[in-house]
């Protein structure tokens, strides 16, 4: 996919929003100011 980015999350595994909410917020809140 052009334009696109993998980041992995470590100690995370299928439930990071209740497993690394923090991270992953944090991560959204980088690529919605990139829009």
């Amino acid at each position: 996919i052009p334009n696109s980015k993998l980041i992995v999350v470590e100690n995370a595994g299928h439930l990071i929003l209740y497993e690394r909410h923090e991270e992953l917020n944090r991560l959204i809140e980088e690529f919605v100011q990139k829009l």
